[in-house]
């Protein structure tokens, strides 16, 4: 069976820090420590996330595109409304 890769991911991972490093853990943005949460991610380096700041990283990413698509939805008009006008 062939591994993907997120597979050789956690194994990499899994090679840079000893257990004892994993389980000392804290969530890089909100310091909370990896015992107090639910699931945290880590990078290759010393960054980790936990569960709770990536769901309000996906909540500060829709608030963005919303607004963004906003910004588009308006700049679409004004142009549509030059064209008629002209």
């Amino acid at each position: 069976m062939e591994k993907d890769n997120i597979d050789i991911a956690i194994e990499e991972l899994k090679a840079i820090r000893s257990p004892e490093e994993d389980e000392k853990a804290r969530c890089t943005f909100c310091d909370l420590p990896k015992s107090s949460i639910r699931f945290m991610v880590a990078s290759p380096g010393s960054a980790f996330i936990c569960n709770e700041c990536i769901e309000a990283c996906m909540e500060m990413w829709k608030d963005f595109q919303a607004e963004e698509k906003k910004v588009a939805d308006y700049v679409t008009k004004q142009r549509l409304a030059e064209n008629i006008t002209e």
